[in-house]
């Protein structure tokens, strides 16, 4: 099963000591200024047990790797529309994440 949310904003969130928190820094995807999917982002993903849920207000929170921190920022930051789609676990496999674009013209070049 999947969900899809427009990404209309987002937050950054940078913890300073990662042992006070369970992340490194999250991101809260947002669909018309509401909570949708708190993307954590931790050292080791595979470590953690949980690798997503959903919590009591029916925001979705999926973890990733530190190492992914920034392609997700740039893509927030650079693209729009922004459709996030939440796909849910079948079995042991865990929830996965994935930030789509909007269809882009091919050939497309930057303007520096």
């Amino acid at each position: 099963m999947a969900l899809n949310n427009n990404i209309t904003s987002y937050q950054v969130y940078l913890s300073s000591h990662i042992h006070n928190h369970e992340w490194q820094a999250n991101i809260i995807l947002r669909d018309n200024n509401m909570a949708v999917i708190d993307l954590r982002f931790v050292a080791d993903p595979g470590s953690w047990v949980s690798k997503g849920k959903i919590n009591a207000t029916g925001v979705s929170i999926i973890y990733a790797g530190m190492d992914r921190y920034s392609w997700f920022l740039d893509v927030l930051r650079n693209e729009t529309p922004l459709v996030a789609v939440l796909y849910s676990p079948i079995g042991t496999v865990p929830p996965r994440l994935l930030l789509q674009t909007g269809p882009e013209p091919s050939g497309e070049s930057e303007v520096a």
